[in-house]
């Protein structure tokens, strides 16, 4: 059977109790979701979050609370996907028992609304984030198949470590399926469950591949001496400020643009030098016209316990565009060396000027946005749809037809 007939047997509904906030950057549960969306209705619920609310917070609540009155957004969701059902009230207050117990509830009612107003009846309940409070809110939930898709090492983000350690055991325990982003996941995962899959993060090849042929550079850009270094994504305690700061430091006529949500307060001796441009958050849609401005692309995090288990989606993004790639030597990348210069933190300024002289090969870049094309998000789809199926076997596999739909089931 093919992928297809999936989604024309029998549609795939879904509730999908992300990580991410919709309209936080765009990243593998906002992908996929998407995605799955045209194979079934899918339920997108925000996160209630794994630590107490902060003012930072405030910009977040705002945006729910605007998409709860439909004032207009930056990503709006495809057909067949309803956002977030997770209420916009609740105990900010994540290691209390109590709260955990109350936020559970008002969570289970909220989608057991939504499920009741789309006549779902037993969907795949996915479970994005190790928190305690959707562990609570599914239990009782009738579900189709449990899955749990583990994309970070989500113990290490945080300072209560060992009880999301403990919540995340207890979900990997008790699901149908875990998937996972790397191998080092994989690893560990797999010694908790053995129905554990590797399901790497990939690109959106058509969306980011228009950066191979450039266009009137953003306003941003306009002016700046070249080459440009590139990185977009979020600047946090895994980037390596002080890499990037002596690469920028010791070659000033290179102009160093950074473009994303700076979330560590060690950035600012980075982003006083004259030639970093530090511009922000970009919509989503207009990553691509700044990518293909980008000389050579930057992937400078620092190798430790949580980027060892980290697969970098901007990997596949950057290769899309077929730019030249520099990259730490990140566990995830190492793979990709035939198509990414990998270097030390102290030798950043030698592979970016290799990259610099071996800019024009179009071979090489035909290379890149080959394995960029053969890593996509619809791969990754048809990929978790076939091991659903699998996984649904015997009492009913998903999207099988003439099978019997599995008893309604509750983690429990």
């Amino acid at each position: 059977m093919t992928m297809t007939s999936i989604a024309r047997d029998r549609p795939l509904d879904l509730v999908y109790f992300s990580g991410v906030d919709w309209g936080y950057t765009w990243q593998r549960p906002q992908q996929l979701a998407s995605r799955l969306s045209r194979h079934g209705k899918v339920l997108y619920v925000d996160p209630l979050g794994l630590r107490s609310l902060r003012l930072s917070d405030l910009p977040r609540i705002v945006g729910r609370a605007a998409e709860r009155l439909g004032l207009p957004r930056e990503r709006r969701p495809e057909r067949g996907l309803t956002l977030s059902a997770a209420p916009l009230a609740y105990l900010p207050f994540p290691t209390s028992a109590a709260a955990t117990r109350i936020n559970g509830r008002l969570l289970r009612r909220a989608v057991a609304r939504w499920m009741r107003r789309s006549d779902v009846g037993a969907p795949v309940i996915w479970v994005g984030t190790p928190s305690a409070a959707v562990l609570e809110a599914i239990t009782g939930l009738p579900a189709r198949l449990l899955v749990y898709d583990c994309l970070d090492r989500f113990t290490l983000f945080h300072e209560d470590g060992e009880a999301i350690a403990r919540t995340e055991q207890a979900i990997v325990s008790r699901v149908d399926v875990v998937l996972t982003a790397s191998r080092e996941l994989y690893e560990s995962m797999g010694r908790l469950n053995p129905r554990t899959f590797l399901v790497p993060n990939a690109a959106d090849y058509a969306h980011f591949s228009k950066a191979a042929s450039p266009r009137e550079p953003p306003a941003a850009l306009a002016g700046l001496s070249r080459p440009i270094l590139g990185y977009f994504g979020e600047i946090a305690h895994w980037f390596d400020v002080q890499a990037v700061r002596s690469l920028a430091a010791s070659r000033p006529g290179w102009s160093l643009v950074l473009i994303g949500p700076l979330h560590t307060a060690g950035a600012g001796s980075l982003l006083e030098l004259p030639n970093v441009h530090y511009l922000g958050r970009r919509p989503y849609h207009e990553l691509p016209r700044y990518l293909a401005h980008f000389d050579v692309c930057l992937l400078p995090f620092r190798v430790s316990e949580l980027t060892s288990a980290t697969n970098p989606v901007k990997l596949y993004e950057y290769l899309a565009s077929g730019r030249p790639v520099v990259s730490t030597p990140l566990p995830e990348v190492l793979p990709y060396r035939d198509v990414v210069r990998i270097a030390e933190p102290s030798a950043l300024v030698e592979a970016v000027e290799a990259s610099l002289q071996a800019s024009g090969d179009r071979e090489a870049a035909g290379r890149r946005m080959a394995i960029a094309r053969a890593n996509t998000w619809d791969h990754r789809v048809e990929q978790i749809l076939g091991i659903l199926e699998t996984a649904g076997g015997g009492a009913g596999s998903v999207g099988s037809a003439g099978q019997r739909e599995p008893p309604p089931r509750s983690l429990s």
